[in-house]
């Protein structure tokens, strides 16, 4: 019988060590945000929302959120956002330039690009309406909001379409919101349409493609290692929005 510790292929002796070693080298690269289970250890689950959006303020994304977590993923590779209870801190990531910034929650209101990109007054709170609409499986509820742009004398109307059928934590609705260009409502954000021009011009600007229920490991919210902290959001923002704005723009 081959003892536990060594195995034999083709006459040679090997430790299985030794082959642990060699499958970690041929995996790591490919593993960088995840965590690999301990040997022998079975690897802890928890459920979570699997939620993907098209965002044409940020980018197609696809969201991961548990009530104690939330792990973006944007398509373009640009970031990733993600951000822990109990303190709810914001971490947003470059990956491919291997650098972080982080902001209290409370500080966090989209960036100043997305504030710019439309003329309502962001502390203007949302009006509820009565009018209901089914997107997906989700009874969604539709909020407005209006403004005019004071040197043009342009108008602009924003609704706002939310449900309440998925049961997050407020922080984390709070970031979903802040990505699209919205302000906070009291439930999650489906749909953002913005008409200006008295509704001739009229554009999707957060569109839910789909949500259920999932699972990942725990450790999938877990902050990755191997970056570098930059004080600049700018930094690790740079690029994305201001492409993705200039489409808006000429489209």
């Amino acid at each position: 019988m081959i003892p536990a510790d060594r195995m034999r292929t083709k006459g040679n002796t090997m430790s299985t060590s030794t082959l642990f070693k060699g499958l970690i080298v041929t995996l790591g690269a490919s593993s960088a945000l995840f965590c690999l289970p301990s040997v022998g250890s079975p690897q802890k689950m928890t459920k979570c929302w699997f939620i993907e959006e098209q965002n044409k303020l940020l980018g197609d994304n696809q969201i991961y959120a548990s009530p104690r977590a939330v792990k973006i993923l944007f398509f373009n590779k640009k970031w990733i956002d993600i951000a822990r209870a109990p303190d709810w801190e914001l971490y947003v990531l470059n990956p491919t330039s291997k650098i972080y910034w982080h902001t209290p929650l409370s500080k966090w209101k989209g960036t100043a690009l997305l504030q710019s990109a439309s003329i309502i007054d962001r502390t203007v709170k949302p009006t509820k309406t009565d009018e209901t609409k089914k997107i997906l499986s989700f009874t969604a509820t539709k909020y407005v909001t209006t403004g005019t742009d004071p040197t043009r004398k342009e108008k602009e109307k924003e609704e706002y379409w939310v449900t309440k059928e998925i049961m997050l934590p407020k922080q984390i609705i709070h970031i979903i919101a802040a990505n699209a260009g919205m302000p906070d409502t009291d439930g999650f954000p489906l749909r953002v349409t913005v008409m200006r021009f008295q509704g001739v011009n009229s554009t999707t600007m957060l569109n839910t493609a789909s949500a259920k229920q999932t699972t990942v490991p725990e450790n999938f919210f877990n902050l990755p290692s191997g970056y570098k902290y930059t004080s600049k959001p700018e930094d690790v923002m740079s690029g994305g929005v201001i492409h993705l704005l200039e489409q808006i723009i000429t489209d």
